[in-house]
This record gives structure tokens, sequence and C-alpha cells, in this order.
């Protein structure tokens, strides 16, 4: 058979591209992938993570980086891959021996950078060949300013170190320099933004070039830039990024695009890039209706406690179970810290939760009254049910109350104020020990953050401290919660400061415990609450969120369930709260039917009681800490 000539070029070029498909594996070619003309095809690597644990559609790495995929299609002679670089990215080095660009948009990228040396070799590697380096926002971070050098060596900027500096600005931009071909197709612009500002620029500043500038603090800050590299390679970076609707203006989606094009090699049209995107794809992913978290696997009952009470804000809820019936309580008044605020109860005839009643309040005398604080109600197996609580004008000045009710919460003892240095149960229950003996999970606030324990073998008649617990100066850690892992064998999780739960354990039942030490879980410095359950497992509930640099804390909104075999690896179980608000200090025990009943600060306007089914909870592994999506 005679072959064609025509034919057999075809036949090769065929094979061509079907092989280098193949050794690319998810490598997309944008606009029919082959550039016609001399030009090789530049090939470039959009490098993400999953959400950091910051706010609902902020630091939406992922879907960022979709948004310049998409608009980077109209171009030719360029391939993208995107890629997420969870945990160790084994795979990274490769790909980026193969590439010759990347986009940064991750978390803390100047730390991730440097911590794998195989990494930043690749890196290095990748710019001495000339290769295009483009940051953005929290991809150019590092809270240790040991990172910062490698980082800037390569990028040209970085926004590193205890002294680094962010704020979010409504602001007009500036181009020193429309002319760069960056800024092709970009006017000034208004933004709503969190920018990093008095960046940390290579030294010499040779070669860089301000891009946009943004006054924040009276001054005028450089948040883009260009850098023609001493290597003959470019680099460029941009410090905004923080909110993701931001990506619907087209000068952010052009600046990305353009920045890209430019760290490669390749023209940017005269007018800039089209860019065009859809609402779409503008999307980050929709929290999930009330309707969809009610038929989670394991979710049972979803109501309030009560929906109208003579107060208007409430928090830090507790619950019991005694004679068989649920018994919750919480402090309630004008808002938190005021002298009004008291101690309000509701219990559960089997069918309803009754009206709220007010059971305790801070008065001293007829001219004196403090606000109340953090109820906890214990049911011991013999004896009353237990109503510890706070008073005082603050955290740091408050002393320990108890009150017990032998039938059921309808009546309630006199209050007595316990002995002094005793504050009993901080917020979140009890465990009872074999003898009778109550160990009381306890915490102080006037002399920093600290952790302590206390034991009462007589229902709070006598009381024995322990603590507080070492590891202080790493972790201001409060309100622990005790789980049971074995015979004599405890773990206490907190709350920190340090956005995440802390870890203390004991191996004699209390009498001696571990320095703090960190857990896999984020904590935004708010409360927790866990329980053993008869099964063995531990379960948690808590914000599976973290504090935000430079705040007191962070996001209480989602409300999340996890569950361990062993205290220390933990799966997710479901969210019990997603939407804006504050979903926080939960309370949480096993009632005798095997069910978990949960309850939590609604918004501060309300209670929400959960049930949940233990046995039929469906649990998803978190890599690295991250709640799956």
């Amino acid at each position: 058979m005679r072959h064609h000539p025509l034919r057999s070029a075809l036949w090769i070029s065929m094979v061509l591209c079907t092989t280098m498909a193949q050794i690319f594996g998810q490598t997309r070619a944008v606009h029919n992938g082959i550039a016609a003309g001399k030009h090789p095809v530049k090939r470039v690597l959009l490098i993400g993570q999953e959400p950091d644990g910051h706010p609902w559609s902020t630091h939406e790495y992922m879907a960022g980086l979709r948004i310049i995929d998409k608009s980077l299609r109209p171009v030719k002679g360029l391939h993208t891959t995107l890629v997420r670089a969870d945990g160790d990215w084994q795979q990274g080095p490769s790909l980026l021996n193969r590439s010759d660009g990347v986009v940064l948009f991750l978390s803390e990228g100047a730390k991730w950078l440097s911590q794998n040396p195989k990494r930043l070799a690749a890196f290095r590697r990748l710019a001495q060949r000339g290769g295009g380096l483009v940051v953005i926002h929290w991809g150019m971070g590092c809270k240790d300013a040991r990172y910062i050098k490698p980082f800037v060596d390569l990028f040209g900027g970085c926004h590193g170190g205890p002294d680094r500096r962010y704020k979010v600005v409504q602001v007009r931009t500036e181009r020193p320099h429309p002319e760069h071909p960056i800024l092709r197709g970009i006017g000034n612009f208004d933004v709503h933004e969190e920018f990093y500002y008095r960046l940390k620029f290579v030294q010499p500043h040779t070669g860089i070039t301000p891009l946009i500038r943004v006054p924040i603090d009276g001054r005028s800050h450089t948040v883009a830039w260009a850098w023609k590299r001493p290597d003959g390679g470019r680099s460029a970076g941009f410090s905004g990024g923080h909110f993701h609707r931001n990506w619907r203006l087209s000068e952010y989606r052009r600046l990305a695009a353009q920045a890209v094009l430019w760290s490669v090699g390749l023209p940017i049209p005269s007018g800039g890039l089209p860019v065009t995107v859809t609402p779409r794809d503008l999307e980050v992913g929709r929290l999930m209706t009330p309707h969809e978290i009610r038929r989670q696997p394991g979710m049972v009952k979803r109501e309030f406690v009560y929906t109208e009470a003579p107060y208007p804000e409430c928090h830090a809820s507790t619950i019991a179970e005694s004679g068989g019936h649920l018994v919750a309580a919480w402090f309630g008044g004008t808002e938190e810290k005021n002298k009004d605020v008291g101690i309000w109860l509701a219990r559960h005839d089997g069918r309803h939760w009754s009206t709220p009643v007010e059971v305790a309040d801070g008065v001293q005398d007829k001219t004196t009254r403090y606000p109340c604080w953090n109820p906890v109600l214990f049911q011991p197996k013999t004896g009353p049910l237990l109503l510890f609580y706070k008073v005082g004008p603050s955290p740091r000045t408050w002393w320990g109350m108890l009150t017990t009710s032998n039938d059921l919460g309808k009546a309630w003892s006199r209050p007595r104020r316990l002995p002094k240095n005793i504050l009993g149960p901080i917020k979140d229950k009890p465990i009872q020990l074999s003898g009778g003996l109550l160990l009381c999970p306890s915490s102080t606030e006037d002399h920093g953050w600290r952790i302590h324990f206390e034991r009462t073998t007589d229902l709070g008649k006598t009381w024995r401290r322990i603590g507080p617990v070492g590891g202080e100066k790493r972790f201001q850690a409060i309100q622990p919660t005790i789980l049971t892992l074995s015979k004599d064998h405890l773990l206490a999780l907190c709350r920190t400061k340090q956005g995440r739960v802390a870890e203390t354990r004991s191996t004699d039942n209390g009498k001696s415990w571990s320095p703090l030490a960190a857990t896999t879980l984020p904590n935004p410095n708010s409360g927790i609450d866990g329980v053993t359950l008869a099964d063995g497992r531990q379960l948690l509930v808590y914000n599976h969120t973290t504090t935000i640099l430079g705040k007191w804390g962070g996001p209480r909104s989602p409300l999340n369930v996890a569950v361990s075999t062993d205290g220390q690896h933990w799966k997710a179980a479901l969210i019990l709260e997603n939407e804006p608000g504050e979903y926080s200090y939960p309370a949480v025990i096993q009632s005798a039917d095997g069910q978990v009943q949960i309850t939590y600060t609604w918004r501060r306007k309300r209670v929400r009681h959960v049930v949940l089914n233990p046995k039929k909870l469906q649990l998803h592994d978190m890599p690295n800490g991250k709640w799956p999506r």
C-alpha cells in the first residue's frame, strides 16, 4: 500500500498530541491548546488549596483559581493545570519541573514553600530557567520571619514576619505605571478588600515595578507589583484576593490573568483580555439549607428550647438528664456582663419544653447586683440535680455558686458561694469517677488564661484544686471538657487563643495532667464540649474555624460535630449550623436512651436543642484537620 505524505504527517501529529496529553494528565489545553507560529506552548501550574478556616467566601483558593483559569481560555499557546497542594503534595516537584510558570494562591505560601526542601529546590530550578512566578494574597504570607528571604528571592515581595500588616478598607486604587502590559484594559477602580501592606520587597528594588497602590492609614502602599528578576525570569504579586466576591470585578480577573501571561512571556492584547465569566463561575459552593441539615445521617431532632423570652440576649447553655427528663439552663438578660443577667431554666416533659423561668440572679443586697455567668447542670448517679454558675462583674473577678434541686429542677435550694479559689465547673460538665468523686473542668482568667481541675467527694461541700496545668506559655487556654479514654486515662480538650483546640492528658484519674499540646482541630477562641459515648467513642461539638490574625477570635459558624475512637484522630460527623451568625458554646450529654443531646447559643437570641443518634452518624476523614466539603 502506498502512504500519502499528508496523511502520514497528520497521523504523526495526532500521535504526538495524544502522547503529550497522556504525559501531562490533568493538564488542559486552553483555547485549542496549540499555538500557531514559532513560540512553544507554555505550561502553567495554578496551585491552590481548600479553604483554610477563614470565614465562608474568604480565602477561597480553588474557586479563585478556577476563575483565573477560565479567564485564560481565550489565550493561544497556553496550557494550564489546576492542582490542589494540600498535605505533602509529593507530586509537586515533578509537576514544577515540567512547567514554565506557576500561580500560588494558598495558605501561608511563604512558609509552605520553604517547609519542603525538594519543593523549594524545584521552585528555584523553575526560576533559574526563566519561569514565571505569580502569587496572590495569603500565598505570599508567613508568620515566621525566617521564611521571608527564600520567598522574596523568588517572587520579589512577601507579607511576612511578626510586623506584617493588613487592613480591610474601601478604597480607590492608583496605578503608578499604567503603561505596564499587565495593566492593559485596567483603570483605577473602587474595591472593598483586605489588603496586605508594608510588604517586604527584594533588596535592592532593582526591577520592581509597582502596579497598584492603595491609600491606607494616610499613606500610599504597593499592593501589586511586577519584577524582572536578575535570572531573566519574571515575577508578579497581588496582596488582594481575601474576599471571593471581588473576582466579580473584571479588573481583578484581568490583573491576575495578565500577570500570568506577562510572567511567561506571552503577548497581552492592547485592550486587555476579555475575562468573561458567568454568575455560576463566581459561586464558591452554597451553604446547606435547614432542610439539608435536618436530613444528615444521625440527625433526629432540631428545635428551639424557646422562641420568646423576657430578655433580648442569651448565651452559654447547659443540659442534663434528671429522672428521665431533660433540663436545660443558660444565662439571659440585656446582654452579657449586664447586671440584669440571670440564670434561666426550662424542663422537657417528653414532648415540649416548659416556659423558661429565672432560677438564680446576682443580687447581693438592696443596692448591689452583679451579672451571672456560665451555668453548668449535672446529675450525679445519686443525689440532687446540681446547678453551678458564676457571679461577678467579669470573668477575672467572678466567684463560683452552687444550688441544688430534689424535684427534677422545679424548685431550687438557697444558692451558696463556693470556697475561695474554687469556681466549680467553669463551662462544661463534670465527670463522676468511682466512689462518687466529681472531677470538674475549670479555668481562670485573672492572671492570663489557665486551666485547672477541681475535685469534690461530697457533691460540693469540700474541694481539692489541681493545677494550673503546664504549657500556659504556649497556649492561653480556658473552659476544658473532660473525656474518658480508658480506666484512669482521661483527656481534656480546651478552648484557646492560639487558633487550635489544645489537649492535656491524665493517666491517674485526674490527679495530675500533662502540659498542654495542640490537636489537629481548629478553634476560633470559642467554647467547646464533648462526651464519651457508651460505645467508647468520643464526640466533640465545636466551631470548625480558627482565629483571625489581629482579631480577638474567629467566626462562630459553622458549628460542627466530630467523632474519634481514640481522642486523637477525629472524623467529621455533621454540621449543626452553617449560616452567617453566631452558633456557639455547645453543651452535650448522652441520655439514657442512647441519644446525644446538644444545646447551644443560636445568634445570642435563642437556645437550640438538637438530638442525634450516634449509631447512624456517617463519618468522613479530615485530611490535615480540614472539614470535608
